[in-house]
């Protein structure tokens, strides 16, 4: 069967939906291409503006009573080495406002998603892209249930190893990081008082972010040879591994449910766009979860898509804007891209001279408030922290 809409959408996770329901405000017909979702028990950390773009959307309002706000981020070194960086932390109330960010679950994220593409009329293909074909004046976009989409522009959001990339060619600078990411909800003891905390190890950060009153959300980065011993773990082992790196911070811990682990990797696509195609999300940008970057950048991708698509006319594929999208997003990424992998790798390196350089920079920001607070502002428009 063939469909024609004006923008098909690959990827049906958070990325891909909101990329449709966002587009979807622009008067465009839209189809996504995905197969049936998981669930997902993951939380993601929302700035300033990311927020903004949810009420602007008129999501936000059925999710702020299912959020936890965060008031602060905390940063303490948790490594064992020579040259230790001294505690810094972030308050909301010292730039005037009342919280840098919320951190909302996923599971009713997407589902606030899914009714809001349903009723802006988008259409929905359980399949995946098998193939694209791009012509003069449109992209197909073939399924592997038989279905065939003609569009004017297709938006690749289907995540690291994104099939559409391949199909047009574009590649990834791509670098394994040598790290996983354990990620589980858990019950403490010990208020967490809307502080998100990040210990930095040798292996990467350990941040516990606020979930809810008595429970927050966990994100360990350790080594990958690491990662299987963890999850091999009982949930009162694993409980007590967490309350131990916490330094019971928290508490007595619980761990809820069945923990996870990702593969990390950094780096950005060669070029963001092609023929009536363009990318967003970790199709177009991978990072370490640090500083609650990636999904407030792929946030502020789909922002630039449907700013350059109310400008278009009948054809809302054309190179005007795929090439603007490029420009539009290449730096803002790059420039992101580079400084948590950065950071990331400053956590690793046994280089002292580093070490030593990084303690400097975080004494730096403990000791002076002006500069705490020019990088909050900038943390709100998704500049690491």
């Amino acid at each position: 069967m063939k469909k024609q809409v004006d923008i098909a959408i690959a990827g049906g996770g958070l990325a891909g939906l909101l990329a449709a329901c966002r587009l979807a405000r622009t008067d465009r017909s839209i189809c996504i291409v995905a197969p049936p979702r998981n669930v997902d028990r993951r939380t993601t950390a929302l700035l300033g503006g990311s927020i903004d773009t949810l009420k602007a959307m008129e999501v936000w309002s059925g999710l702020a009573s299912i959020s936890q706000a965060l008031r602060s981020i905390r940063i303490l070194d948790g490594s064992q080495r020579l040259f230790r960086a001294p505690e810094v932390q972030f308050n909301a109330s010292d730039i005037g406002l009342n919280a840098l960010g919320y951190n909302v679950p996923n599971e009713p994220l997407l589902a606030a998603l899914e009714g809001l593409a349903d009723a802006a009329g988008v259409v929905r293909v359980d399949a995946r892209v098998s193939g694209i074909d791009v012509s003069h004046d449109s992209i197909s976009v073939a399924c592997d249930d038989g279905n065939l989409i003609s569009a004017k522009l297709l938006v690749a959001a289907d995540g690291q190893r994104s099939p559409c990339r391949e199909f047009a060619g574009i590649s990834i600078e791509r670098t394994e990081t040598g790290q996983s990411a354990i990620v589980c909800n858990f019950s403490h003891t010990a208020p967490h008082e809307d502080i998100s905390t990040e210990f930095h190890t040798e292996s990467g950060p350990f941040t516990m972010v606020p979930l809810s009153p008595g429970r927050s959300a966990l994100v360990w980065v350790v080594a990958n040879d690491e990662s299987a011993g963890l999850l091999e773990k009982t949930s009162e082992q694993l409980s007590d591994a967490i309350y131990e790196q916490s330094h019971a911070l928290l508490g007595d811990v619980r761990v809820e449910g069945d923990a996870q682990a990702f593969r990390l990797a950094s780096g950005s696509a060669e070029s963001l766009s092609s023929e009536r195609l363009i990318l967003i999300g970790e199709a177009a940008h991978v990072i370490p979860p640090i500083a609650a970057q990636g999904f407030n950048l792929t946030i502020r991708d789909i922002e630039a898509a449907a700013s350059l698509v109310e400008t278009m006319g009948s054809d809302c594929g054309a190179e005007e804007l795929t090439v603007g999208y490029d420009k539009a997003r290449r730096a803002d990424i790059e420039l992101r891209v580079r400084l948590v992998t950065m950071l990331n790798r400053s956590l690793l390196t046994s280089f002292v001279p580093a070490q030593l350089a990084r303690g400097v920079g975080m004494f730096a920001l403990a000791r002076f408030k002006p500069l705490r607070r020019l990088i909050m502002r900038e943390g709100l428009n998704t500049l690491p922290i």
